[in-house]
């Protein structure tokens, strides 16, 4: 018996064979370390490979890996998998196998997964392997839940931020309307009062100018309104019981609310203190009560208004109008509702906006007066639809630790000024004419000499010119090319023991905040009186 034996070198052979096993190694953990579920498909769509998070998120999602696992049929398993939406199924499929046959390059598709617990996103993504053959297909998905909520939470920040910005222009505007239209009330009201003091009371051209006045008085209401709504009204914070407030109201709520259904108040016990203005604060409860009254409609229904205490979290700050980045803590909440048909949802985001109305005709800012006053109180305004119907407006204003005091007993009114001001002369400063006309004739009627000025420029070279006959200056505080903060701080330098009234249509507060200035000697809000021109000069002469 003979061998014929042959030796052959297989070195390279299995060196080859140890680079595919590490070349497999390397591949198996690379797609093992992903986060996204890859799976290897070959042309008939059966799975030949699975990455290690794949088999993760089959075990999470209780899905069966036979069905799901190496060998199965991808496309089956998509068409029979539950949550899936059957032509949601129907189209990843045609679209897979046009991959699968080199018919189309890649495809990508977004789709929601619905849970027994909640709905899920996965993004899907097929890529054509040409040339690894039993491969011809990699599919991968990615769970994009989280994104997609990061998604939707960055619209709805944009949403509020844009929202937050609107307010805060049209606030911006409302102020400036309110500033100047105070000016020309500021001359209606006292040429009326002019007038009148002219003519007799009871004849005709005196009622008209009643009316006039009267008309003019209405309008004042509403520009103060207007700048409560900006922001810029005077508010005089203390601390103040809530329900207290709302219980001292009782009876002109119920005068607003029952003639259209009745009234139900629950009030919190042992209620915090909150830092109020009590007649902003009560304008903000009589407009809300007064809105749900008008809600009800003709089939009547309920008012409801209550307080509580809420330790408010992001999540219950997130959609209130007010402060553009409230803090999270405790609040003291005044609820108003109702049981009316509620707010369209279209016209949700406007009801704050000064003068809309959905009534036939408007009497005011209304809510937009609200939102203003609750934003000077550091707080914000929450609307949402009641169950069952109707609307609920909360108010969260911050709790405070301070103590309520008693109200002060009212003063005795200030005896009169002795008039040893008489013939003192006196610089009026305003930019506007007619106010700067009448403003001249009351301080002359009361005995004044006065030195009238259209502007600042005007008025430094009357200080340069007369400098030393001048006992007091009146300084409108808004003026152009040169303003009231200029003027003054020039005067200041000119004459440092010189008294100055600044007069505004803005608050005394917001006044001297803009100001920052020591020594001013009065401050007059526009629309003014003779007697409030005549009373700030003379207690500017007597300091």
């Amino acid at each position: 018996v003979g061998f014929v034996g042959s030796c052959i070198d297989i070195t390279e052979l299995r060196e080859g064979e140890r680079e595919v096993r590490a070349s497999r190694q390397l591949f198996q953990a690379t797609l093992d370390a992903l986060g996204a579920n890859v799976a290897v498909l070959d042309a008939s769509g059966r799975i030949v490979f699975v990455n290690e998070a794949w088999r993760r998120f089959a075990d999470r999602e209780g899905l069966r890996l036979p069905d799901w696992g190496l060998g199965a049929s991808y496309l089956d398993a998509c068409r029979a998998a539950d949550g899936h939406d059957a032509e949601q199924a129907r189209h990843l499929t045609s679209a897979l196998r046009e991959v699968l046959a080199g018919h189309r390059p890649s495809f990508e598709l977004e789709y929601p997964c619905h849970g027994p617990d909640q709905e899920r996103w996965f993004l899907m993504r097929a890529t054509p392997v040409a040339g690894a053959a039993p491969a011809a297909a990699v599919v991968t998905h990615v769970d994009v839940t989280g994104l997609r909520k990061a998604q939707e939470e960055r619209v709805l920040l944009e949403a509020r931020v844009q929202e937050v910005q609107r307010f805060e222009s049209l606030g911006v505007l409302a102020g400036g309307i309110a500033h100047d239209f105070n000016n020309v009330l500021t001359v209606i009201l006292g040429n009326a009062r002019l007038a009148l003091a002219d003519q007799p009371s009871e004849s005709g051209l005196g009622k008209r100018l009643a009316r006039i006045r009267a008309a003019a008085e209405y309008a004042r209401g509403l520009t103060e309104q207007m700048l409560t709504y900006s922001g810029k009204a005077s508010a005089a914070l203390r601390p103040l019981e809530l329900n207290a407030l709302v219980a001292g109201m009782r009876g002109l709520l119920r005068s607003f609310a029952t003639e259209r259904g009745a009234l139900e108040l629950s009030l919190a016990p042992e209620l915090p203190a909150v830092m109020g203005d009590p007649a902003l604060l009560q304008q903000v409860v009589l407009n809300l009560v007064t809105n749900a009254a008008e809600a009800l409609g003709e089939r009547g229904g309920t008012v409801r208004v209550g307080t509580r205490v809420l330790d408010a979290t992001p999540a219950d700050l997130a959609h209130g109008l007010g402060l553009p980045d409230p803090a999270p803590g405790p609040y003291v909440v005044l609820e108003v509702s109702d049981t009316g048909p509620g707010i369209d949802p279209a016209l949700r985001s406007r009801i704050f906006e000064p003068f809309f109305t959905t009534k036939f005709s408007g009497r005011g800012l209304g809510l937009a007066a609200v939102l203003g006053i609750v934003r000077g109180h550091g707080g914000l305004v929450l609307v949402s639809p009641r169950p069952g119907g109707g609307t609920c407006f909360q108010v969260l204003l911050p709790r405070t630790e301070h103590v309520v005091e008693p109200a002060p007993e009212p003063e005795p009114p200030a005896p009169e000024a002795v008039s040893e001001a008489a013939g003192a002369t006196v610089l009026l400063v305003d930019d506007e004419e007619g106010v700067l006309e009448l403003a001249e004739e009351f301080l002359r009627r009361a005995g004044f000499q006065v030195l009238a000025a259209s502007g600042g420029r005007e008025a430094l070279e009357l200080m340069l010119q007369r400098g030393p006959e001048v006992d007091a200056v009146v300084l409108d505080l808004l003026m152009p090319e040169m303003g009231g903060e200029e003027v003054y701080l020039a005067l200041r330098r000119l004459r440092p023991d010189l008294p100055v009234v600044l007069a505004s249509g803005y608050s005394e507060e917001l006044a001297a905040e803009r100001f920052g200035a020591p020594g001013i000697a009065g401050f007059l809000r526009k629309p003014y009186e003779p007697e409030d021109l005549v009373a700030a000069v003379r207690a500017a002469l007597a300091r």
